[in-house]
């Protein structure tokens, strides 16, 4: 696992903390927020049919 950069230490600035391994981290997340966005609307849209 890459270690996190700081700004701080050099001046690469901010764009040095997106690494590959972190963009590839978020893209794999994408499913998952995907289907619990899903999941949500449709829990919600049960309730207020049942209430």
């Amino acid at each position: 696992m890459a270690q996190d950069h700081s700004c701080v230490d050099c001046k690469s600035g901010c764009a040095a903390r997106h690494t590959e391994e972190r963009t590839a981290e978020e893209i794999q997340a994408g499913p998952y927020l995907l289907f619990a966005a899903a999941a949500i609307v449709l829990l919600s849209l049960a309730v207020r049919w049942l209430v």
